[in-house]
């Protein structure tokens, strides 16, 4: 009997006796062709040529109206100062002989070019009042600037603005406390040293500081915190003291000047204004040392051992030189991986050498 092959077997066979190449299964990617860089639009350069036009004209138009604000306040500069040397009290402030010009050159450099700081100072000795109260041979400060607030803002009823804030021109608000005086609302106003406190205590005589304490209102008084005379004679009566649409400036520039027509300045051609600014460079330095004391003593471990162990041996040395002892003495302690730092180079052992055992 004949053997029946079924038909997919049959079929397998004769693929095999045949030659027949095995179907390429694989799908086709078509070729992308590059485009060229000609058919590319050049957008990034034409962009960046934007932008570079937009910057460029953006730090000129700065520039302009920087230049533009320098004249405006220059000009302001010369106003004011043509405005001080009419009053008396400011015309001493020129040397004997000196012109016009070196009386304004004093000027500025008091009062407008330089800001005066002695830090902490005001905290340390409580607005300098008791420091000038031992100067002052009139007996003229009170022993709170409180008090000389409110002694000027009682006599001011008497001038052209009562009871008015120079800053922006606006009324104090009054009450009348249990004495049946008339005295600024509590919390609405703050006392304020109208030439700033550091300026004045190198400028003006002890006797003439009352006049230069006023009250303002609180809010004025934190815009005004601690600008020199010309940056507050230049911005009061306009906003942030008052609303945008507000201007009374005419108005607080002439309360100003006469506050500052009513104080007297202490001798240039005795030297008294240049000796207290020398003083100032002084007092900076030993508060330096003081800052250098407290981290030296309280701070640093090392360095208060060896401060104790320099104490117990009685040695006169200063601050100064223990400190630089005690940097040298650092630069010498061996520390593992630390930078810059001497190590102890680890001594390499010697190989034992073995002996042969010699085989009995």
């Amino acid at each position: 009997m004949e053997t029946i092959i079924p038909t997919s077997q049959r079929l397998l066979r004769q693929l095999k006796n045949r030659d027949v190449k095995p179907l390429n299964l694989s799908v086709p990617v078509p070729s992308r062709k590059r485009k060229s860089k000609k058919n590319v639009p050049k957008l990034t350069s034409a962009i960046s040529k934007q932008t570079t036009t937009k910057t460029i004209t953006k730090k000129k138009t700065r520039k302009a109206s920087n230049e533009e604000e320098r004249i405006r306040l220059e000009s302001a500069k010369k106003e004011f100062l043509n405005k001080l040397i009419t009053l008396p009290n400011f015309l001493k402030l020129g040397n004997t002989g000196d012109s016009v010009t070196g009386l304004k050159n004093n000027i500025k450099k008091y009062f407008i070019d330089n800001k005066y700081v002695l830090k902490y100072a005001r905290s340390i000795f409580g607005d300098f009042v008791s420091l000038l109260r031992e100067e002052d041979y009139k007996y003229n400060i009170s022993p709170t600037i409180g008090e000389d607030c409110l002694k000027n803002f009682k006599n001011s009823q008497k001038t052209q603005y009562p009871y008015t804030c120079f800053c922006c021109g606006k009324a104090i608000e009054k009450t009348i406390d249990k004495d049946g005086l008339t005295i600024p609302k509590p919390g609405t106003v703050a006392c304020d040293h109208v030439i700033p406190i550091i300026t004045m205590l190198a400028t003006v005589k002890p006797e003439s500081v009352p006049y230069n304490l006023h009250y303002i209102h609180t809010r004025c008084n934190g815009h005004k915190v601690n600008k020199n005379i010309f940056e507050t004679y230049n911005s009061i009566g306009n906003f942030p003291y008052t609303s945008k649409t507000e201007n009374d400036s005419d108005k607080c520039k002439k309360m100003f000047l006469n506050i500052l027509r009513n104080i007297e300045f202490r001798s240039i051609n005795e030297g008294d204004i240049e000796y207290r600014l020398k003083t100032f460079h002084d007092y900076h330095l030993m508060m330096q040392e003081i800052k250098s004391w407290a981290r030296f003593y309280l701070i640093d471990k090392e360095n208060a051992a060896l401060v104790l162990t320099n104490l117990q041996r009685k040695t006169n040395k200063s601050l100064l030189e223990m400190r630089n002892e005690t940097a040298a003495a650092n630069t010498m302690i061996t520390l593992p991986g630390a930078k810059g730092k001497t190590k102890k180079k680890k001594k390499k052992k010697k190989p034992i050498k073995k002996k042969n055992k010699t085989k009995q």
